[in-house]
């Protein structure tokens, strides 16, 4: 997402998605919003991967960033109006929102959310957040910055309850097989 001149924004931030091929390919993405002001930078984009549990008929996964220097409650309050949003137009879809949050806390403006990220994601601060509505869900195991980012990548593995962290799914693959 290109940010544009009425941001304000010259340098720093940004927010982007990179899909692994074999979860979903670009045919299943979808943009549903993008926004950039002087307080939020959020890019929505709707995912229909190839195997999914029954339960959802899609992954909105929102990506953010909230400058240091931005009015929280304002970052917060815009960002609670596109979830709200996202969550009543696609009541069937699983919900991430995940970014650099530096000094907000999603939780202030959604209390029903969790956060899965504990561990330091720039220098000793958890400044990276991912939130769900799946409590117990995720682990987050950090990995070294890509390219030039000075935030370390996080990896959420699912916790999963006792089945070894792997996810059991029945359905059809794209091969027409029952997985089971």
């Amino acid at each position: 997402m290109d940010r544009t001149a009425d941001s304000g924004k010259l340098r720093g931030g940004g927010v982007c998605a990179m899909v692994n091929n074999s979860w979903c390919n670009n045919a299943n993405v979808v943009t549903l919003a993008r926004s950039c002001s002087p307080n939020l930078e959020l890019l929505a984009l709707k995912f229909r991967p190839f195997y999914l549990p029954r339960e959802f008929t899609s992954v909105i996964i929102n990506t953010v960033y909230i400058p240091p220097q931005a009015n929280t409650d304002s970052a917060l309050c815009e960002l609670h109006e596109a979830l709200t949003q996202f969550q009543a137009q696609h009541r069937d879809a699983a919900l991430i929102r995940a970014g650099d949050f530096n000094r907000a806390n999603l939780k202030h403006a959604v209390p029903n959310l969790y956060q899965h990220i504990s561990v330091p994601t720039r220098g000793n601060r958890t400044l990276d957040h991912c939130y769900t509505s799946y409590k117990d869900s995720y682990k987050a195991l950090a990995h070294p910055p890509f390219g030039k980012s000075d935030h370390a990548a996080i990896f959420l593995q699912n916790i999963n309850n006792g089945r070894n962290g792997k996810l059991r799914f029945r359905g059809r693959s794209r091969a027409g097989q029952t997985n089971r």
